[in-house]
């Protein structure tokens, strides 16, 4: 298992972290907006799978 996790690159994993660190941000701070509603998050991935 360990042997495993050492030949991970973290380097590669950098933009999926940091799309979450910023996925989290706004959903704590617009929790209110209606930022975590089916629609809106169907409309992110859309808009990030273009």
């Amino acid at each position: 298992m360990t042997s495993a996790l050492r030949g991970i690159d973290p380097s590669r994993y950098v933009v999926h972290v940091g799309f979450l660190l910023i996925f989290a941000l706004f959903a704590v701070v617009l929790r209110d907006d209606g930022f975590l509603t089916s629609t809106n998050l169907l409309n992110i991935v859309q808009q990030t799978a273009r």
